[in-house]
């Protein structure tokens, strides 16, 4: 059996998304008897436990590799310096990977990470880990899988299309230029799928104002509300090596508030819209659980998605979207997009927390194998 040290960060735990908080502890959903895990959240000790070093395993999850963007990340990583005496395995699970991307491939080397669960494939991998990817071995994974307690409690939660009160529904973050255009689309998507609906006679409840954010399970009874939702992929079309991107957008828009986005992009020359780092998120995932059919943005999902099967395609400049009303009017239409993404990504059993796991440890035990016969020869 295995024995894995998880390390993450869960500041404000109580507010973090359902998602994250899954995530964390992935490995619970492991076969029994194949891995014994402890969790440290960093942002709760202050002292190191000698006993973290007896471990085989030592997973640094995403929301701790967030300390590189952090104003004090100096001060931050030292409290990692005592694994510099681990002689175990060490695994990386960063998101974001495009956000102080040299940064963080810089400090995984520093770390002597051997495995990086990543969210890309091989496109642009040396562009991300200009190091680390000769030295790596990187093992592909989605953002978010299926908590299965979810699973089965969505079942419950389920309405018919024909029940819902809603017909259109949207929650996202207003997230800066510096995210480029795929951060700023989901901006777009709360703005303009108002204005762009409301003529239709659809009944909305879109917003992207902070105030109206929708936390923890009232966010898949918000999902059963609604016959749709809007979205698009996760992720940036920024390569923010260092934070400079950031850096010098803030600089633009504190000389003009105004500024649009298409002419900070000019002002950077580029950069906000240069590449693709886009992946499939948990909230697409939790869409198809609780039944609610995605409106989204022409994309690639992650190779996974398929447009009129899983859900109903927008262009990306969303000039289409009034289109949809009379495909969202259509009870047979939605509800076979429906059940045809819930067999797929739900009933198959594909995209549980489970096949994470076990596909990790799987990894895991091979590099134990490997290591161990390099020792004895």
């Amino acid at each position: 059996m295995l024995s894995v040290l998880v390390l993450c960060d869960l500041r404000n735990a109580a507010q973090q998304r359902v998602a994250i908080l899954d995530h964390v502890r992935f490995l619970d959903h492991a076969e029994p008897g194949r891995v014994a895990v402890t969790y440290v959240n960093m942002a709760e000790v202050t002292a190191v436990d000698p006993r973290w070093l007896e471990h085989d395993v030592i997973v640094l999850h995403t929301t701790l590799l967030c300390w590189r963007w952090y104003p004090q990340f100096a001060v931050l990583a030292k409290r990692l310096e005592w694994m510099q005496q681990f002689t175990g395995l060490v695994a990386a699970m960063p998101q974001d990977e495009y956000d102080h991307a040299h940064t963080l491939d810089e400090w995984l080397v520093s770390l002597r990470v051997q495995v990086i669960v990543t969210c890309f494939d091989d496109t642009h991998r040396a562009l991300l880990y200009p190091r680390m990817h000769q030295r790596a071995f990187f093992v592909e994974a989605l953002t978010g899988y299926l908590h299965p307690a979810r699973v089965v409690s969505a079942r419950e939660q389920r309405k018919p299309i024909g029940a819902r009160g809603t017909d259109v529904v949207y929650r996202a973050n207003h997230l800066p230029y510096w995210f480029g255009w795929l951060g700023n689309i989901k901006a777009r998507l709360g703005l303009e799928g108002t204005s762009r609906l409301s003529s239709t006679g659809l009944r909305l409840d879109i917003s992207v104002r902070p105030e109206d954010t929708v936390l923890g399970d009232q966010w898949l009874d918000f999902l059963a509300s609604s016959r749709s939702i809007l979205g698009s992929e996760s992720g940036s079309s920024v390569l923010d090596k260092r934070g400079e991107v950031a850096l010098h957008v803030r600089s633009l828009l504190a000389d003009q508030p105004n500024l649009s986005f298409t002419d900070a992009d000019a002002l950077c020359g580029g950069e906000l819209t240069r590449y693709h780092f886009a992946a499939l998120g948990p909230r697409h995932l939790e869409a198809i659980m609780m039944g609610t059919v995605q409106v989204l943005v022409e994309g690639h999902y992650s190779g996974l998605f398929r447009p009129w099967e899983h859900y109903i395609p927008v262009k990306r400049d969303l000039s289409d979207l009034p289109a949809i009303a009379d495909a969202l009017r259509d009870d047979a239409l939605v509800t076979r997009i429906a059940e045809r993404a819930l067999a797929d990504f739900v009933v198959s059993g594909e995209y549980g927390y489970d096949r994470l796991a076990n596909h990790f440890l799987n990894v895991m035990e091979l590099f134990g194998s490997v290591q161990a016969s390099a020792q004895s020869a």
